[in-house]
């Protein structure tokens, strides 16, 4: 078990290098870059579950869990594969798409974890 020094950053830590990778343009790193976007999302989303102070009883929803989970990451993803295409008009677009995924993200955690905006 990694102590609790490394375990609680790894995976940002992952994400912000494969972003950096992305939007740096390090051409030979993309695909390792790719995995390590997976990998930290994967495990963000399993230990986000695992922390939730509102667990939510199984309902059915429009989203499968799994989609509705992975969402920000594909954004963000999505995002990165637009900004690094060569095309200058798409840019804007991947830039747009990445700012959707932190947002969704952000939204997320305040909600599930009340870390912001708490009013009581």
């Amino acid at each position: 078990m990694l102590p609790r020094i490394i375990y609680e950053p790894l995976p940002f830590a992952l994400f912000a290098f494969s972003l950096c990778c992305f939007i740096f343009q390090l051409e030979n790193f993309y695909f390792w870059s790719a995995l390590l976007m997976l990998l930290s999302s994967w495990m963000l989303v399993k230990r986000s579950n695992y922390r939730r102070k509102d667990k939510q009883v199984n309902k059915s929803y429009k989203l499968p869990n799994g989609l509705y989970e992975f969402l920000p990451y594909a954004y963000i993803f999505i995002g990165c594969l637009v900004y690094i295409s060569r095309i200058d008009a798409l840019a804007f677009f991947g830039l747009f798409a990445i700012i959707c995924g932190m947002g969704i993200f952000i939204l997320r955690e305040a909600n599930r974890h009340a870390f912001l905006f708490n009013h009581y």
